[in-house]
């Protein structure tokens, strides 16, 4: 009897040990995803950021359509936002400046277009990805677990914002899916009115108390998230980080 009652009680026990934890929050999530990115009080305290991105554009047949070098200077302080794009014997500025956007090429002033405050607002989000997540999205949710093309299981979330704000010109959410090894964000998949893609990080770098990009390549995907081509390849450097 007593046998019998101790194998009772170690079923019971190895029944426990096998019950999987429940799913993290998305709050709790965002929240850790932040703290392994480098921490909301560093973020907050940086002034401005510097980098340099190198990206190809590539048609579905495989070809290279263009290859780019752009200059990105991001005053969070003075709430300014410069990109400086080289693209053969062009060099194209955009400038976000006192609430107003102006490009110019080759010096000179272009006609305004809302081209321009997209190509701003994308960039200042994803480079502030996932700090912008603490405050930003009207509505923060956990989806579960899911597996990207590498197999391997990742946390996802999907951030919904009201048409207009936040520099997003839809409603349409934008899901991130989280390592929760490294407490960073692996990919996101973005829905725009035209296409959808899903863009992995490969790599982060280090600088100061933070992970940023390091590389990171782009593909389009179809309606039900299956890659259909791949779109571009980024490399960001020289990274520099204002007090």
């Amino acid at each position: 009897m007593r046998l019998s009652t101790l194998c009772i009680l170690w079923l019971f026990l190895a029944s426990c040990n096998n019950t999987p934890l429940p799913a993290p929050s998305a709050p709790k999530l965002v929240s850790d995803c932040i703290s392994a990115t480098g921490g909301i009080e560093q973020w907050n305290k940086l002034s401005a950021l510097k980098y340099s991105k190198v990206y190809t554009l590539f048609l579905e047949d495989g070809t290279i359509e263009k290859k780019l070098i752009e200059y990105h200077d991001f005053n969070k302080k003075n709430n300014t936002y410069e990109i400086k794009q080289i693209a053969g014997h062009d060099t194209i500025v955009t400038l976000f400046k006192n609430g107003n956007v102006n490009r110019w090429k080759n010096q000179l002033l272009l006609e305004s277009s809302p081209s321009f405050l997209r190509s701003i607002n994308a960039s200042r989000y994803i480079i502030s990805l996932p700090f912008v997540l603490a405050n930003e999205p009207e509505i923060v949710s956990s989806l579960g677990k899911t597996k990207l093309p590498d197999s391997l299981s990742y946390d996802l979330i999907q951030a919904t914002y009201l048409k207009g704000t936040s520099g997003q010109t839809t409603a349409e959410p934008w899901q991130f899916f989280i390592d929760r090894n490294t407490g960073l964000i692996k990919a996101n998949k973005i829905h725009s009115v035209d296409h959808s893609s899903l863009v992995i990080n490969e790599n982060f770098t280090n600088v100061g108390p933070f992970h940023f990009y390091n590389e990171r390549t782009s593909y389009r995907i179809d309606s039900i998230g299956q890659i259909q081509y791949l779109r571009a390849k980024y490399k960001y450097a020289d990274y520099e980080l204002i007090w």
